[in-house]
């Protein structure tokens, strides 16, 4: 099974680059990320997007900087959905790799972990 990324973990990743330039890149995106989660608002989102977009060739090979994105707008989606939208009791919503087993819901990584 393929290493499953969260936002965090690539933000991590570029915080303890040796690379000075990658270092402070990382501390950027971490700013504008914990500002996001704070708010939830759509223009600090598109803020922390911009900023990851714009700094694509720092962060590494394309497929890192797509994970990066993919994975930051999964997390965008289901932190909207669990927070603004008023879901009956009887459903469930599931993000962060959590799926249901036999009505038994296991988790395979937590959006709730950030930053060390």
């Amino acid at each position: 099974m393929p290493r499953i990324k969260r936002a965090v973990d690539c933000i991590n990743a570029l915080c303890s680059s040796e690379s000075e330039a990658k270092s402070m890149l990382g501390n950027a995106l971490k700013q504008r990320y914990e500002r996001w989660l704070e708010t939830l608002n759509l223009q600090d989102f598109l803020r922390f997007i911009e900023t990851i977009k714009e700094n694509k060739d720092q962060i590494r090979v394309p497929q890192f900087f797509g994970k990066f994105r993919a994975c930051t707008f999964e997390e965008c989606v289901y932190r909207l959905i669990v927070t603004k939208v008023d879901i009956p009791e009887h459903f469930n919503c599931f993000g962060a790799r959590n799926a249901l087993f036999g009505g038994k819901v296991e988790t395979y990584m937590s959006w709730s972990s950030t930053f060390p």
